[in-house]
């Protein structure tokens, strides 16, 4: 039995011969059938090992374009997504915008909230954007008992980080309602707006000088350097010129910023004390008008 098999094995082994096996080589043609690997063809919409960013703008249909969104915030009020300006506080809904009379921040309590309270169907969630970070906790213990009685979900936050809530939830077509003071201490200062305007460029460093073959002089990567070797050439001169310019830079860039820190100081201070006489106004306006009653 043993040796009818080893017959068997003997048979089916190639018998020697001069002529070389030719081996069939693998290759991932796709044209190749019998391929070991092949290619596996995409179609223009198959994405693959891609990252998508959505923008709720773009997102939003048609129907969902008068819904409210608030762009950006000021000690003065706010600006909607349809450029319009609320001065004051405010009391933001998914489609209306409604003044909301509070004076300070300590003002906000259950009678300045009673408008959310009387909304059928409630609210799913309320946003109380308290003002400034200080204001959270004063806020809260004023109005978190109220809100939890009429069964409202709630947050009291910083008005800036509520006006971001307000918007992620409003997009969702979430029921929610934002009751936002502006952040009294919120104030754009000197060194913000010019590194907003270092950011815009200059007509000398528009990008279409560089296609139509503008002067090196004005490339924005390295005024001094190229000012330098436009004028004296690669020479220990043109170094020395350039090492001047650098300091004087360095010297005119450190007496703006000390200007820029003292006029916001200055700028901070004014701005205080004149909401403070405007508050203290507006009381005694409305304490002499309680004595006339």
């Amino acid at each position: 039995m043993l040796l009818r098999r080893a017959k068997i094995l003997c048979k089916a082994l190639p018998s020697g011969s001069s002529k070389p096996i030719q081996r069939r080589q693998i290759n991932d043609d796709p044209r190749d059938q019998d391929a070991q690997f092949h290619f596996i063809p995409t179609g223009k919409s198959d994405v693959s090992h891609q990252t998508r960013v959505s923008f709720l703008s773009k997102d939003m249909s048609l129907d969902d374009r008068d819904r409210i969104a608030i762009r950006t915030v000021s000690s003065h009020g706010f600006r909607l997504n349809d450029a319009q300006f609320m001065f004051g506080p405010i009391g933001v809904f998914p489609k209306t915008v409604l003044s909301w009379r509070v004076l300070t921040p300590d003002d906000i309590t259950e009678e300045s909230l009673e408008l959310f309270f009387l909304l059928q169907p409630k609210l799913d969630i309320l946003i109380v954007g308290a003002g400034n970070k200080e204001h959270v906790d004063k806020v809260r213990r004023n109005v978190a008992g109220v809100i939890s009685r009429h069964k409202i979900g709630f947050e009291v936050m910083p008005t800036e980080v509520a006006i971001s809530t307000f918007n992620f939830l409003n997009a969702e077509h979430r029921y929610v309602a934002a009751a936002l003071f502006p952040p009294p201490d919120l104030v754009v200062t000197a060194r913000e707006y010019g590194r907003f305007l270092r950011k815009i460029p200059g007509w000398e460093e528009f990008r279409l000088w560089e296609a139509l073959g503008a002067n090196i002089a004005f490339s924005p990567e390295d005024k001094p350097a190229a000012i330098a070797r436009k004028i004296w050439g690669n020479t220990p001169e043109a170094e020395e010129a350039e090492k001047k310019i650098r300091e004087l830079r360095d010297r005119n860039r450190a007496a703006r910023e000390k200007y820029l820190d003292d006029f916001d100081e200055k700028r901070k201070a004014d701005l205080q004390t004149e909401r403070r006489k405007l508050i203290d106004a507006a009381q005694e306006a409305a304490s002499r008008k309680l004595g006339n009653k």
